[in-house]
């Protein structure tokens, strides 16, 4: 028996508790084979439900898979905020230096390229959140940058590390998490708002 692949949609939504649970809305079955498919079955999953969503902000959580520019830029074209897991080795870069007077040439789109060590020296902060069935503590890391797969867009990308269960005091590799958004306002964000995007991601 082949296996089967379903493209999923849902929406999140809180119980009484306050813990988040995702409510089934669409399901598309594809070929095993067809991977560019699974994201354009995606895009017209949300297509199909997008005029059910004016006059909301409408942030879209999304797998890995699914972190690519075409999709990413179709959700952003309709004004969506976009978060998900991406390579840990994604192309980030600083923003540029400002123009200076009378400089000739074009302006430079990248400033530089932010390196693991510089990423390493990021400040943390760390947030107990009950996810995957239980209370873990995690340490997180934040910059704004340039994302290269996405031809420049500003981002915010988010680091996050599991403590080690068997080894308190000892942090697991790092994941990265991208948050997009159509309009970033200014270049910090709330922590308590930022646990709460990495926290709504663990209800799967």
């Amino acid at each position: 028996m082949q296996d089967q692949c379903w493209v999923n949609l849902a929406i999140i939504n809180r119980r009484p508790s306050q813990e988040p649970v995702a409510l089934p809305l669409l399901s598309r079955l594809m070929p095993a084979s067809s991977h560019t498919g699974k994201r354009v079955a995606a895009n017209t999953l949300i297509r199909a439900v997008q005029s059910l969503l004016r006059g909301f902000r409408v942030r879209v959580l999304m797998d890995s898979w699914y972190m690519r520019q075409y999709v990413i830029s179709k959700m952003l074209n309709r004004g969506f905020d976009v978060m998900g897991q991406v390579r840990r080795y994604t192309r980030l870069y600083d923003v540029p230096a400002p123009r200076l007077e009378n400089q000739r040439g074009r302006s430079r789109k990248y400033g530089e390229k932010f390196t693991p060590e510089q990423v390493e020296h990021l400040h943390r902060w760390m947030a107990t959140l009950h996810i995957y069935g239980k209370e873990q503590r995690v340490r997180l890391r934040s910059i704004l940058a340039k994302a290269r797969f996405l031809n420049g867009r500003l981002v915010r990308a988010v680091w996050c590390e599991f403590e080690n269960d068997h080894k308190p005091g000892q942090w697991k590799t790092a994941r990265q998490w991208r948050y997009c958004t159509s309009i970033l306002h200014g270049a910090s964000i709330n922590p308590k708002l930022l646990v709460r995007f990495v926290k709504d991601w663990w209800i799967f």
